[in-house]
This record gives C-alpha cells, structure tokens and sequence, in this order.
C-alpha cells in the first residue's frame, strides 16, 4: 500500500516535470505560428475551422491581427469561429471587425456575433433588437438562431 503511494505521487511528479519542460519549449507564440502556417498551407476548410477554434484555447494577443486579417475573405463558418474566438477576448475594439456581420442573411453567423458582443453593455440595446428580428421572422433558421442564443 505504501509502495502504491510512493509510486503514484512520483508518477504525478513526473508528469508536472514533464509539462513543465514542455511550456519551456513550445510557447504559446510558436504553437500560434505553426498554426498561422497551417491555416495558410491548407485547402481543407474543416482544418481551417479547427485552427481558428484553437484559437481560442492559445489566447494570446498575437491571434487578433491575424484573425482580423483572414475575417474579410473568409466563409460564414469561419467568420463564426472568429466571433468564438473574439467573444473569449474580451476586447471592445475586436467589436468593430465583427459587428457588421450583424448584417449577414446567415441567422448561424449573426447568432454567433450576437453571442460575442453580449459581453458589452453598451452594445446590448442593438443585440437585442437583432435577437428580436430573429424571433420575429418567418424563416425557421432564424427562430432556431435566436433560440440558440437565449
């Protein structure tokens, strides 16, 4: 039994050491440089998303010239992992890039943009107000978007 302690605190000790060395090694830049590289490389749009999405998990500040650069030519799905990824940082002036897609015709794109803006008050009487456009439409995609923002 003292044994099966010993061994499992020095296999979490090993474990810490080895994340540790690890961060040493591979920083947040580089891993977001590789994935710069990557996005940039590849043709396959679902690669594209998930880059975008880790985005997200990286959170470092390097992300936004980068996302803000790709947002103009990039498709809906895309554009909605870019709103994701502005929502986690929290950044009024990330709000400037994204709101215009406020006027999209895609309710999955505009409900992603709403979710992102929510964070800011003084933004909230316009989210609204698309929330209810949403709500109040004829098109079932629409109610199903703001429903999934409620």
């Amino acid at each position: 039994m003292i044994f099966l302690k010993y061994s499992f605190k020095t296999k979490e000790k090993i474990n810490n050491t080895i994340s540790k060395t690890i961060e040493k090694y591979i920083s947040k830049k580089e891993i977001l440089e590789d994935l710069k590289k990557l996005f940039s490389q590849t043709k396959s749009k679902s690669v594209k998303e998930l880059i975008i999405k880790n985005f997200s998990n990286i959170h470092n500040e390097d992300v936004i010239p980068f996302i803000i650069e790709i947002l103009e030519n990039a498709d809906d799905e895309i554009r909605r992992n870019i709103a994701y990824v502005c929502k986690n940082f929290n950044d009024i002036n990330l709000a400037h890039y994204i709101q215009k897609f406020l006027k999209s015709e895609n309710p999955r794109l505009k409900a992603s943009v709403i979710i992102a803006l929510w964070q800011f008050e003084q933004l909230r009487l316009q989210l609204t107000i698309q929330i209810s456009k949403l709500l109040l439409s004829k098109e079932k995609e629409d109610k199903i978007a703001a429903i999934f923002i409620l």
